[in-house]
Parts: structure tokens; sequence; C-alpha cells
């Protein structure tokens, strides 16, 4: 077999990746042999021959991927995101302690934050309650203030409170992904990405434009345990990627702290207090011992809750307001902004939140330009429905026994003229489109929707999403709006 010996070193390390990344056994010959240069000279065969690699490995490390390494290069190169690998001054040292380290990882912002040593993760559900968001932001900052950088995983729940918290103190924090800088993955955080890359720093060992796999969660999660010193747990259920991440923090011997149970219980930090993890009652005990830092705020106790963050009820927020929180103009947060009060409302509804709202407060109304319903509409739909009466003979109603009353008492009332005629409007030819195009196009509506919530749904892969986008858009039957959003043209 012929043994293909590389002279850039970037471009050994990227392709051994391809070939060894994310295997015990690729990172072992590393710690033997120092480099991929060294591993290459020893040959292939060799490790073949005794035992170390399969056939498939020897094949992939006797034939590097020198045009696939080039191009993510140059990409990026092109977008300034740094290309991190042990032998790099900035690569965060801890992570060398995995038995499957990272060979390379992809870095934006930041990179001096690699070499800091005291950092603590905060992880939790997306699906967090109040108490927990003002939790994860109070603790976050409370560290940040001690000079102890916070990561987590930049997903909505904890993860973005505890972000938050520690950028709103003046500190850093380190976001870690699941996915490829370039790829819009949970499109309501992009603007929290964009601050943690200005002010702190993104990383992931996902190659540039990738989506996230099955697997990507999980290789992530441990990259937030093996980051930090410390692991806090805020809230988790009997299941999820908090869990995973305590599971890892275990493995790798760090202290796991859950919040103490008269501040904030949840069943899945009690599960973990049973497994060993600790109360978190004294955080200057916590940093000083488990951090060597000095503690700023000794008496400050974190069972007493914060203010609400604006950051974290984007529903209680102007569209401007939110857009300058966020250090955007208003069209660029228009999308996301819809979307997040979208998901508010139907998360928490309020039977009384028609009488309390003016046409200025229906901020998914804003964001999307349309107008408030009709005055005459909104009262009509508050008067109790006609009793037992049967429709007119003849009546549109008559022959449509299949539409609910609900639907047709504001049509009697004061029906708006663009719902008459949406039934009317002719439907875009679709001949010649894949089964996929056909699909998406059928789910899609009106109004913008997340494609990544549609993709879902649909059982679509990243790929078939892009291939029919591309096609729709070709054909100018839809339309694509910032934040990953979508529509019908």
């Amino acid at each position: 077999m012929v043994i293909t010996i590389l002279t850039d070193s970037l471009l050994n390390w990227l392709t051994y990746d391809f070939a060894l990344g994310g295997t015990v056994t690729g990172c072992d010959l590393i710690r033997e042999y120092e480099t991929p240069t060294a591993v290459r000279i020893c040959g292939a065969d060799y490790f073949a021959s005794v035992g170390k690699l399969n056939a498939e490995q020897a094949d992939r490390l006797s034939r590097p991927n020198v045009s696939r390494a080039r191009e993510i290069m140059a990409v990026c190169r092109e977008f300034n995101w740094q290309i991190l690998t042990p032998d790099h001054p900035c690569y965060p040292l801890q992570l060398l302690r995995l038995p499957d380290f990272p060979i390379v990882l992809y870095a934006s912002g930041n990179t001096e934050l690699g070499k800091r040593l005291s950092m603590n993760a905060i992880v939790g559900t997306r699906r967090a309650s109040d108490r927990a968001l003002d939790y994860a932001y109070r603790l976050a900052a409370f560290f940040s203030e001690n000079g102890v950088v916070t990561v987590s995983g930049c997903a909505v729940g904890v993860d973005s409170a505890a972000h938050e918290g520690a950028l709103t103190a003046g500190g850093s924090t380190v976001g870690v992904l699941g996915n490829g800088f370039g790829y819009n993955y949970l499109p309501d955080q992009v603007f929290l990405r964009r601050r943690i890359r200005k002010y702190g720093l993104l990383l992931t060992e996902t190659p540039p434009f990738q989506a996230p796999q099955s697997y990507s969660f999980q290789r992530r999660n441990r990259l937030i345990a093996g980051l930090a010193y410390s692991v806090t747990v805020v809230e988790s259920g009997n299941k999820g990627g908090s869990l995973i991440t305590a599971g890892y923090a275990k493995k790798q011997q760090k202290r796991l702290f859950v919040p103490a149970r008269e501040a904030l219980a949840s069943p899945g930090c009690d599960g973990l207090l049973q497994k060993g993890a600790s109360e978190l009652r004294d955080i200057a005990d916590a940093i000083y011992v488990f951090h060597g830092q000095t503690v700023l705020y000794p008496d400050v106790p974190l069972t007493q809750p914060l203010p609400p963050a604006p950051c974290l009820r984007p529903a209680a927020l102007s569209l401007e307001e939110f857009a300058r929180h966020n250090e955007v103009l208003p069209v660029e947060a228009a999308a996301v902004f819809g979307q997040l009060s979208e998901r508010a409302k139907k998360a928490q509804p309020d039977p009384t939140l028609r009488e309390k709202q003016t046409p200025r407060d229906l901020f998914h109304l804003v964001a999307s330009g349309t107008e408030a319903p009709p005055p005459a509409a909104e009262e009509a739909a508050k008067r109790p429905l006609p009793s037992k009466k049967a429709p007119p003979a003849g009546s549109s109603e008559g022959k449509a026994p299949g539409k609910t009353a609900e639907r047709a008492t504001p049509k009697a009332a004061k029906p708006p003229a663009p719902k008459k005629a949406e039934p009317q409007k002719p439907q875009p030819a679709l001949s010649g489109l894949p089964e996929d195009a056909r699909r998406l196009y059928d789910a899609l509506g009106e109004e913008p929707a997340l494609l990544d919530e549609i993709a879902d749904s649909l059982g679509f892969t990243g790929a078939a999403l892009m291939t029919a986008v591309s096609l729709l858009e070709l054909k100018s039957l839809i339309r694509t709006f910032p934040g990953n959003l979508a529509s019908r043209a």
C-alpha cells in the first residue's frame, strides 16, 4: 500500500479527522505518535497487521481526502472561522483527557478562551420553568462576576438563560454546537449565537454547513462536560440531554451540582442527588474551592429570584425592543420575533388575551405586517352562538355542513375580504417536481413557518430539505425569510 505524506500540517490533521476522527482508536494513535504525519509514516498496513485498525479504517487512513480538506480550509478562511487542532496554542487542553477527544475543533470568536481552565457548565431542559430560567440566568451572572466562564449548548431554555446571564454580567461564555457553522439550526437563537461569537466563543467539531445528526448532541454534551471544571444541572425531567451531560461529567470525575431543593426542584435533579450530586447552597464555596477564584459578592443568596430578564421573555417585548436588545435592525429581527411570539402564545394560552390586547400588542401581526382583526369580528366571536337554528335554505352554510359554527359566526358579522377570497386562488402547477418538493409545498401556508420543524414532521434529511427548497424557489412557488423561515409565494 502506498503511504501518502502531506507536508501541510493542517491538511494532515483534517484528513486524519475524516479517516479516524471521533474514534478512541484514532485518539490513541495520536497519543502514542503525537502527529498524523508520524502515524502515516508507520503506515496503515502496519496498524492493520497488529490489530489496531480494521480494514475500513486502514483504507480511509491510506487515502487522505485532500480535496475536501482544502475546501474546508478555504471556507473557514472566507468566513473567518478558526480550525483548532491539538497542536494549536488555543486548543482546550482539558479536552485531551477525553478518550475520544476532538481531532479538529472549529471555532468562532475569542479563541483565547480555550486556554481558560476555570469554566462551569450550566445545562438543563429546553422546556424550562420561569424559576429555572431566572436561576440559570442569575447563576451564570454570578459566575461571570467572579471570573468563571459559563459553558452551555446554545439551545433554548436553560442554555440560552445561562449564556444571557453570563453576557449581561459582562463576562465570557462558550457555546458548544451540535451542527456545523453556517447551518442555521435553531434560528430562534441566531442573535444569541451572534453575541456569543462577538463577546465569547462558539465551538463545534462538526464541519461547516453540516446539519446535526442523531449522535451530534451526545457528542456535543461530552464536550460541554469536558470543557468545564464543574457542571450544574438547573432543571431536568427524567430523561434529556442535560442528564447525558451529567453522565459524562461523572465519567470525567467532574464535580456535579444541582440547585438546593428549596430553591428549585425537578425529577431529573432529584435523581442526580440520589446518585451523588451536590446541592448548590453556597455559591461562594463552590467558586473558591472548585475554581480557586476570589468571590466578590459572597452574601448574595441564589434562592432570591432576579427580576425577569427581558431577553428570556421575548413575548413581553415589542419588535423594536427585541431588535434593540439583540443589537440588530427591526427588519432583521421580524421573522424570528414573529415565530417566538407565536410559540409563546401557544405555550401559555390566556382566555382573556383578546380583551387585553391592542393592535400594537399583537406582536406576531406587527412582525408579519398584517393588521389586527376588525373590532366587529372580535365582538362577534365573543357572543354566544345561535342555539339550534337551522341555516337558511340555499345558504352557503347549508351547502357546507362540515363547517363549524365558530367559523360561521364571525363570517356573519363582518367577513374579512382576504379570507373569503383565499379558497378561490388557483393552485400553481406542481407537475414535474419531485415528491419531496410537492410535500414541502403542501406543508407550507401563507404565513412564514420554520423549515426545520416542517422537515422534522415530514421526515426529511437536511440534504432533502435543501433540495426541495431550492427547486421550489427556482419555480417561484415559495418565499424564504431570515431565520430559516418560508411561506408560499
